[in-house]
């Protein structure tokens, strides 16, 4: 037996300690199960909140409405859509979400995201120490990704298989960021129009691509090799970080600061 009481609807509800899932309206609670299927959150001033024990199921979740999953609890086959927001805390976990344009996913560190379909303007965060596996990602849609030795990201995007653990390799970034640290590797990667590319202590980025409209930036601890800067494509390197080997074509942009270190092919 599930040991949960149900909580009274009203002012101040949800409390810390919680179990199950609430539906809230300017931070009422409205209310409240064990398992709650097919719920609209729409609007800001609404939420979900699915804690301990807690499923659920079918919820959409649209015009600026946010859902919250918190460890032991579990979102499955939400659609988060139009300026929604789905935030998954260590121990929750997230099951068959589709992320439709405007709609997007944090997953923070001991979080898992699984079987997560993005479609096109559709955005997934995924910070170090996520496991995040079986995403099915359309042209167009828009990655953030931290790269380090805890991270776990696996699935597909535009129809091309992708592992990315410690490293991330033979990708084309064409929407949001990639972070590299604390270990942490990307090789082979294409930064397109729209793509960013963070290079923070302790990460490395190698044979790296920049077309134009991509970026790099490499923070001081953090290093490069053999990055070819396209026209339009820009590099920045900060004091303390390492660029080697950088290839620069007509209309590139490449910039340091005073303590960096660049050298060019």
């Amino acid at each position: 037996m599930i040991p949960y009481q149900m909580n009274p609807l009203g002012s101040g509800w949800p409390r810390e300690g919680s179990y199950g899932v609430f539906l809230t309206s300017s931070g009422t609670a409205v209310s409240s199960a064990i398992v709650m299927s097919g719920a609209i959150v729409s609007g800001p001033d609404y939420a979900q909140s699915v804690y301990s024990h807690g499923t659920a199921r079918e919820t959409i979740v649209s015009s600026g409405g946010s859902m919250y999953v918190f460890s032991g609890g579990t979102a499955r086959s939400a659609t988060i859509t139009n300026a929604a927001h789905i935030y998954i805390s260590s121990g929750g976990s997230a099951d068959r979400c589709t992320l439709q344009s405007g709609g997007v996913m944090h997953a923070s560190s001991g979080a898992a995201a699984n079987s997560t379909v993005i479609n096109s303007g559709g955005r997934m965060v995924v910070v170090s120490g996520c496991s995040a596996s079986s995403i099915s990602a359309a042209n167009g849609a828009i990655f953030n990704f931290a790269i380090a030795p805890d991270t776990y990201i696996q699935g597909t995007s535009d129809g091309s298989a992708f592992v990315f653990t410690s490293v991330a390799s033979n990708f084309t970034l064409k929407g949001g960021y990639f972070i590299t640290q604390n270990g942490g590797t990307a090789h082979h990667i294409t930064v397109s129009s729209g793509g960013s590319m963070n290079v923070f202590p302790g990460g490395s980025a190698n044979n790296i691509t920049l077309s134009s409209g991509g970026r790099v930036s490499v923070s001081s601890g953090g290093s490069t090799d053999s990055t070819t800067v396209l026209s339009g494509g820009r590099m920045i390197v900060l004091s303390g970080g390492t660029a080697l080997n950088v290839v620069s074509s007509a209309g590139a942009i490449v910039s340091s600061a005073a303590g960096a270190v660049i050298t060019y092919a």
